[in-house]
């Protein structure tokens, strides 16, 4: 092993620490098991600063003259919001944003208002929904996660049910 970097780390900034994770030493025999071990002990620690959805991507770089392997971890870091769909026995239908910064106490700090969600997926700071039988799709920003602001919304007579997105 040559050595092991890593990019697009926020939360984390100490390299070091990053590197510390891994049981694995530069000029050791790559050992793949050992990587692994490494990413596991990363996800464990984001996950306690509820970095929920991160996500390491190994980019393998083979110096066949050195006879040497190098990895640069690029972290995508997720976000420390879930978006879960409301109940509407409960209250407006619709999406709640949670906040797990602290995931033993999560915390609602805002509300997609948007009828008969269906289905979403969220990356970053942009949600898209399934609105099932209104017939549309929207795309809503959440940069301010107390006030999502709708970027767009599409509708067909002809979609039947907006089922799924992804």
């Amino acid at each position: 092993l040559g050595s092991i970097t890593f990019s697009g780390n926020k939360a984390i900034t100490n390299n070091e620490a990053l590197r510390g994770l891994f049981p694995i030493r530069d000029g050791d025999v790559f050992n793949r098991t050992k990587v692994a071990k490494g990413l596991e002990n990363m996800r464990k620690a984001y996950g306690q600063l509820g970095h929920i959805n991160f996500t390491p991507v190994p980019d393998t770089q083979i110096d066949a003259d050195k006879k040497e392997i190098t990895l640069n971890i690029d972290i995508d870091e997720g976000t420390s919001h879930l978006y879960i769909e409301s109940d509407e026995f409960i209250g407006p239908h619709g999406v709640d944003i949670i906040d797990v910064t602290d995931p033993e106490n999560p915390v609602k700090v805002g509300f997609i208002n948007t009828p008969g969600v269906h289905d979403m997926n969220a990356r970053n700071d942009t949600v898209w929904v399934a609105e099932g039988s209104t017939k549309a799709y929207s795309v809503w920003d959440c940069s301010d996660k107390t006030n999502p602001v709708l970027l767009g919304r599409v509708r067909s007579s002809t979609f039947g049910y907006c089922h799924n997105i992804w």
